[in-house]
């Protein structure tokens, strides 16, 4: 196959592992707002479901996309990883700014 090819595929999987960690964020504020430990904890549980969920939906349906597997895969994974890590810095960053704004601060500042 050519390189275009799996460029291709790790782009869409770069897109769906992106709209996925976007919902990660949205679950792990839900989470942390609730400014309960056993909270925080099920919606870390919650996200690793999710982040393995979205990376079986890429498993099993290798076989019905015509996109290179491993492309596509590894695309996700870096689309998970990578949004994960810059939302979670953005909310970071939105807390540290103003901490009595944000009621999901969980630095003993509230």
């Amino acid at each position: 196959m050519p390189v275009e090819t799996y460029l291709l595929a790790g782009g869409i999987g770069f897109i769906f592992g992106s709209l996925v960690a976007f919902g990660n964020v949205r679950i792990f504020r839900t989470g942390v707002r609730k400014n309960s430990v056993n909270a925080v904890i099920g919606a870390s549980m919650l996200r690793m479901l999710v982040n393995i969920a979205a990376l079986a939906v890429v498993y099993f349906t290798r076989n019905l996309l015509p996109l290179p597997f491993y492309g596509t895969i590894i695309g996700t994974a870096v689309g998970l990883s990578l949004m994960g890590i810059l939302l979670n810095l953005r909310l970071s960053k939105k807390q540290l700014e103003d901490p009595t704004k944000n009621p999901e601060s969980t630095d003993g500042r509230n």
